[in-house]
């Protein structure tokens, strides 16, 4: 009979299976303690070391880097860089417990960068929307200011805890300056560990190797006592208790599988080489990055100055593709639809990009109503609650169980003027602190300008119809009359100053000169209206005040309300009780048609709430929200600007829009997840994206057409040419810049933006602002064709004008970055800062060819050597 290997297995099958059961047993337990997977697959990774099975990522000077280097890598880094974020939060918390404790006993110079500090601590964490980056930087600027003024100071007294006091200085600057650090990393949204570089990022790993071996050249050797000294520079020189220690000791090992205390000293020694390699040849010796060694002649920034500032007025003509769609001639195959289909149908539909989307989005329907607050409802109890104020301040047992007052109680209390009249004392002292002092030599008013004496006078209403009428005549402005009355004003009131001041001061020769002034001053000086004069006034004014209170804490108790009711899963309970707070108050409301976030914002049951939030955030005359994209954030997902999305808001979350005497009050009532839709359903839309993208080309060759035709045509040729070929006419861009400066509204030089395209100009703009820009670059009337972000429209742009700085404003800017504090003008900041960026690339090049450096694959998609 043949040889059966299986004869054999019978024979010895007993024997055979203790012996696996043996192996499987050993090779669990033994792989339970060793990291990067069980032990098999470790057999196999080290095999394929052995015999090339594992891929290949990159080779640094001959020798290959595999993926599973490339990881361990990783892993330390990420290791290194995890411990120490918790060592410096360690080492800030301690100093900022430290100065705050003791925040008594400090010494009277180091009260003001303390006060500085509580405020934006307290705005920080309490007001976080309404800080802007340049508002915490400066005061982050200004208290470390005050800390060098504060340490000289101190160094200056002969406090007997001056040593301790310059202590305190020193740690509270390490903090400010550490602060001011992160903050800036944040704003700029740096998501680059600790020591620099993206952690997980193929490209930046391969760069880290190549500074370590740039390391090993310069001969940069770190003993464990160097690495200690490090860590402890990083927190700020504080000490760490054997609790914190601990309990770092065992978050690492919670996150990090494989972490041993000597592979975190590993890590760390490799991080603090790179980053003494990176100091000696960059000037990087922090955890961010300071100026190389390098500077600027007068000449080169002369020459970059007349660049960035160069301003140029750009025409667009604007070429929509979706006019070339009926002319695509061309017919889709079902495979070409299946296609595109299948490459898009996780995608939700979005006006913003390029691509098509053939997934439903999400889908939203908003109600809201509309409560002023002089509704009748909050009215009504205003002038109720006049009673109410006063029988309250005498306990509760003035108001009866249902909450309305005790009649004889309320009759007595009533003619009590020192109670009932107490907020119309307030207001009347609101009133005179408002007006126009006097004695202050440059207290012209805070209303007018001008005080009441000097402005109801009959002269000045017949200077006023005089010169209009006579400005009318002669063809002046139709400012004249204006004006000519508020110079008489103006003639007038120092009149009154000058003849107050000379009678006070000839009154001092009199006998008793103080008697004297004050009856002559009290005579000159006009006097304010008494309470009793301004009394229905000030009454209206109390009673609106009150009538607002009272709206706002309705309005909180329904939004409470509706908040512990949405528990309940039921939502007709929710809409009935809606329903029945409105009826009860007469408001009016309205309600959106279900809909995905763009389509919203143009909905027209949300157009009076979308004037009123616009106008909430209006300060100037440009449009505040042109595409909607900020209503759309606060109705469909609940945030302000700025704000992450923490979370799907709930149904039935109220949200108020303030206006000027109302509010609206809005909430989500029903809220639609994305849909995926199947191919025959979405077949139409499928085609209509296939053709859309066939006439994008057909756009491109009539914007292309058209730049030829505009080339070097003045402003009037350009607006007649734009009129005949385009519904909207020439688009008019405003005067832009590559560095566009912004008016400082809080004092000192001016800030500076690069350029941006107003979305009410072009709707979604992308980078076409810079070939725009860069026509500064040839004569007026040169042409370009550009196109915003997701390719709906095509343009031709024509250079309309430019505008080229002088010598004297290259004078003013250059004498202005050489002041102190808010006066220093800052854009040659931003010039150096480009230098510095292309100088690190430049080296950074340089150390991969010395380096020998190619990358075989790279899992981020970008080029090592780009």
């Amino acid at each position: 009979m043949a040889f059966n290997p299986f004869i054999a297995f019978r024979r010895h099958q007993k024997t055979i299976f203790a012996t696996m059961a043996i192996v499987c047993m050993g090779l669990f337990v033994v792989s339970s303690g060793v990291g990067g997977g069980d032990l098999l697959q470790q057999f196999g990774d080290w095999a394929g070391r052995r015999t090339g099975g594992v891929e290949t990522v990159a080779t640094l000077g001959g020798k290959k880097i595999d993926v599973i280097a490339l990881r361990e890598t990783q892993f330390n880094r990420q290791l290194a860089n995890a411990y120490i974020n918790m060592a410096s939060g360690i080492g800030m918390g301690k100093i900022q417990g430290q100065i705050l404790s003791q925040r008594e006993k400090a010494d009277p110079a180091m009260q003001q960068p303390l006060r500085r500090f509580m405020n934006l601590y307290v705005q920080m964490q309490m007001q976080p929307d309404q800080l802007t980056p340049e508002v915490v930087l400066g005061t982050y600027a200004a208290i470390l200011q005050d800390l060098q003024m504060a340490r000289r100071a101190i160094e200056a007294g002969s406090a007997p805890d001056k040593a301790d006091q310059l202590r305190n200085v020193s740690d509270f600057f390490l903090l400010i300056d550490r602060q001011r650090v992160l903050f800036q990393k944040q704003m700029l949204r740096d998501r680059d560990g600790y020591f620099g570089g993206d952690l997980n990022k193929t490209e930046d790993t391969l760069d880290f190797l190549v500074w370590k071996q740039q390391a090993d050249k310069l001969g940069v050797i770190m003993t464990d006592e160097d690495v200690g000294i490090a860590v402890q520079n990083e927190m700020l020189y504080q000490k760490p208790t054997a609790d914190e220690v601990r309990a770092m000791d065992a978050r690492l090992r919670q996150q990090f599988r494989e972490y041993t205390v000597d592979r975190l000293n590993h890590a760390l020694r490799d991080e603090f080489r790179v980053r003494t390699a990176k100091a000696a040849l960059l000037g990087e010796s922090t955890m961010v990055r300071t100026a190389p060694p390098m500077s600027a002649t007068p000449d080169e920034l002369a020459n970059w100055y007349k660049d960035v500032r160069t301003t140029v007025r750009v025409g667009l003509i604007e070429v929509p593709v979706q006019n070339f769609v009926a002319k695509v001639t061309d017919t889709p195959t079902d495979a070409d639809l299946k296609a595109l289909y299948d490459k898009h149908k996780a995608d939700e539909f979005d006006p913003r990009v390029e691509r098509p989307g053939f997934k439903e989005p999400r889908k939203v329907k908003v109600d809201w109503f509309l409560a002023p607050q002089d509704a009748e409802v909050y009215t009504a109890a205003a002038k109720r609650d006049d009673v109410y104020q006063a029988l309250r301040q005498f306990g509760s047992a003035a108001i009866t169980g249902d909450g309305t007052p005790a009649f004889a109680l309320g009759a007595a209390m009533l003619a009590h003027k020192a109670v009932v009249e107490a907020p119309l004392d307030e207001l009347y002292r609101e009133y005179l602190q408002m007006l126009p002092s006097w004695t202050s030599p440059i207290a012209f008013g805070p209303r007018s300008g001008i005080h009441d004496s000097s402005v109801s006078r009959p002269e000045n209403f017949a200077i006023l119809l005089g010169s209009s009428i006579a400005s009318g005549a002669t063809g002046g402005g139709p400012f004249a009359g204006l004006l000519a009355m508020e110079g008489r004003m103006v003639v007038r009131e120092c009149r009154d100053r000058a003849r107050i001041g000379t009678t006070a001061i000839l009154a001092g020769a009199l006998d008793p000169a103080p008697l004297a002034i004050d009856a002559i001053l009290s005579e000159l000086i006009p006097q304010p209206p008494t309470e009793a004069n301004l009394r229905n006034l000030l009454l209206e004014r109390h009673r609106t005040a009150l009538a607002t209170r009272i709206m706002n804490a309705d309005l909180q108790s329904l939004a409470a309300e509706l908040t512990k009711r949405s528990k309940d899963s039921d939502k007709n309970n929710l809409e009935a009780y809606i329903n029945e707070f409105i009826h009860a108050r007469k408001f009016s409301r309205g309600n959106s048609s279900l809909a995905d976030r763009f389509a919203i914002v143009n909905d027209p049951g949300l157009a009076d709430p979308r004037k009123s939030f616009n106008r909430m955030f209006t300060n100037t005359g440009n449009p505040v929200d042109p595409t909607g994209a900020t209503f759309a954030d606060y109705v469909v997902d609940g945030r302000f600007p700025g704000q992450p999305l923490r979370a799907k808001p709930e149904l039935f979350r109220v949200q108020f829009i303030p206006g000027e005497s109302s509010a609206y009050v809005l909430w989500r009532s029903e809220d639609r997840e994305p849909r995926a839709v199947s191919f025959d359903e979405a077949k139409p839309r499928v085609v209509e994206a296939w053709k859309f993208d066939k006439a994008r080309g057909l756009a491109k060759a009539d914007a292309e057409r058209i730049a030829a035709e505009v080339k070097g045509k003045n402003d009037v040729e350009l607006r007649d040419f734009a009129g005949k070929v385009s519904p909207g006419g020439l688009i008019e861009l405003p005067a832009l810049a590559v560095w566009n400066s912004r008016i400082n509204f809080a004092g000192g030089a001016p800030g500076y933006e690069p350029a941006q395209i107003p979305q009410d100009k072009v709707r979604y703009p992308g980078g076409m602002v810079t070939p725009i820009v860069d026509l500064r670059k040839q004569p007026v009337g040169a042409t370009t064709v550009v196109h915003d972000y997701p390719r709906t429209n095509y343009f031709a742009a024509a250079l309309m004008s430019k505008d080229e700085p002088t010598p004297e404003a290259f004078r003013m800017v250059y004498k202005a970055s050489m002041q102190p504090g808010q006066m220093r003008d800052g854009l040659f900041d931003i010039f150096y800062g480009e230098r510095q960026e292309a100088y690190r690339r430049d080296v950074l090049k340089q150390l991969r060819e010395e380096a020998r450096l190619v990358v075989l694959k790279n899992d981020d998609k970008t080029s090592a050597t780009e």
